[in-house]
Order: structure tokens, then C-alpha cells, then sequence
């Protein structure tokens, strides 16, 4: 593409192409925000999941 064709259109354009460029960013942005809640929420999943498991395993050893 070239661009030095574009410099010759109204603000509308290089507007337009600016919100396009904003929203990928936005969306990039929650996408990465969302992938780093998952990650954590998984991570305490997995040591409620160890601590329940250890629990468990001392109950066993204390009720013999």
C-alpha cells in the first residue's frame, strides 16, 4: 500500500484509521489484563486444591 496516496484525504480518514488503531489496542490490552487474572485465579485454584489435599492427608495420619 502506498501511503503517500492518503496524505491527500480529510481528517475523517486518518480519524478513522485512529479508532481502529485505539480499539485494537483496547482490546489487546483486556485480553492481556484478562490472561493475567485467569493465570492467577488458576494458580490459587491449584494451591486451595494442595492445601485441601494436605488437609486431608493429616486427617488421615491424626484419626489412626
Amino acid at each position: 500500500m502506498d501511503w503517500s496516496t492518503l496524505a491527500g484525504y480529510g481528517p475523517y480518514v486518518w480519524g478513522a484509521y485512529g479508532v481502529v488503531a485505539l480499539a485494537v489496542a483496547a482490546e489487546l490490552l483486556g485480553l492481556r489484563l484478562l490472561r493475567r487474572h485467569t493465570g492467577d485465579a488458576l494458580r490459587e485454584a491449584r494451591l486451595l486444591e494442595e492445601l485441601k489435599r494436605r488437609e486431608r492427608h493429616s486427617a488421615r495420619g491424626a484419626s489412626r
